[in-house]
């Protein structure tokens, strides 16, 4: 099963993401310093199912997903580089993503391809509502490219799990 149809249970119970409050004054160091620690998160979240998954196609998609991760790690940090921004960028989960990925990895096994790309897709969320805010401020080119490119990379994998028109969800 590809967990492309995991997603009637999933798309319509995904929530805008709590914690979202337009920030108008995102700095391009903090957009940095949190793309780099949610990017982290899903390096982490790909890996955890690759390791607990026990469908061969979960565990494809999470390794291509882990991969494409730590690509944007790197394009990243060729934009930070190039916006001369003198900020670390820590891929390290702050407290509520890390218990987030403590508890999927309790997860029971019948549940956890479920739960991942339920997690996944909250991540990718957190994600697109921060690329959204620094886009609006209009700063750096370099980073506002790279959010940019992060917003429709992540949409488009969003999109793969939202339910097919007129589809039954059952």
């Amino acid at each position: 099963m590809s967990p492309h149809n995991l997603t009637a249970l999933l798309s319509n119970a995904l929530p805008f993401p709590a914690a979202h409050k337009f920030n108008r004054s995102l700095t391009g160091a903090q957009f940095a310093a949190r793309a780099s620690m949610l990017n982290g998160c899903a390096i982490k979240l790909h890996r955890l199912a690759i390791e607990r998954s026990s469908r061969a196609e979960v565990r494809d998609y999470a390794r291509q997903m882990a991969e494409a991760h730590i690509w944007t790690a790197e394009a990243l940090l060729t934009s930070v580089q190039s916006a001369h921004l003198n900020v670390g960028l820590d891929p390290q989960p702050d407290d509520r993503h890390h218990r987030r990925l403590e508890a999927l990895n309790l997860a029971a096994l019948p549940d956890f391809d479920y739960d991942y790309i339920d997690a996944q897709n909250r991540l990718y969320m957190e994600l697109i509502v921060l690329s959204e805010q620094y886009i609006e401020t209009g700063a750096d080119k370099a980073l506002a490219f790279f959010a940019t490119n992060t917003l429709s990379y992540l949409s488009h994998h969003l999109q793969q799990f939202a339910p097919l028109a007129g589809a039954d969800c059952q």
